[in-house]
């Protein structure tokens, strides 16, 4: 008899990691508009971000922001590291994108050159949800310590 309840309750546990693993995978990539230009990582390519038109949708170019190792032995999709912020530097018309293993790049818009921000020694890039004026935006802080040295604001961000 017990047999029988063992059978599902494994069924059960071993389908939940695969419930979960959907659930984090469904989340909203970011978008940020500026100028008449959307950008937007790449849902085939991790890393990639993408420059398109904004009324007509067309690829303008697509810039590849970083490469990382993979492990051949270990799963792939636990290595993959996605953009999950893009966040707008009006003043020297840059972007900084950040990805889900905190790399914080900036791209020059102009010259299309990527910077890698090393982190640490207490400087830490920390994205804030922010909500002024019933909109609802979030924020890139690039911080020393409790000291926020700039801010960063994500216009048009997938909320």
């Amino acid at each position: 008899m017990r047999s029988v309840y063992v059978v599902p309750a494994l069924v059960l546990f071993a389908a939940l990691p695969i419930a979960i693993a959907r659930i984090v995978f469904l989340a909203p990539r970011p978008e940020l508009s500026y100028e008449g230009v959307t950008f937007r990582p790449d849902d085939l390519h991790a890393g990639v971000l993408q420059a398109f038109d904004s009324k007509t949708g067309q690829l303008l170019w697509e810039k590849r922001l970083y490469d990382h190792f993979m492990v051949p032995l270990l799963e792939a999709d636990v290595q993959w590291h996605y953009i999950d912020g893009i966040f707008l530097d009006k003043e020297k018309n840059r972007l900084f994108v950040r990805n889900d293993a905190d790399t914080l790049i900036a791209l020059d818009l102009a010259s299309r050159d990527t910077t890698v921000f090393e982190l640490g020694n207490r400087v830490t890039a920390k994205v804030v949800d922010r909500k002024e004026s019933g909109q609802d935006y979030d924020e890139l802080l690039i911080m020393h310590g409790e000291e926020v040295l700039q801010r960063f604001p994500s216009v048009g961000s997938a909320k």
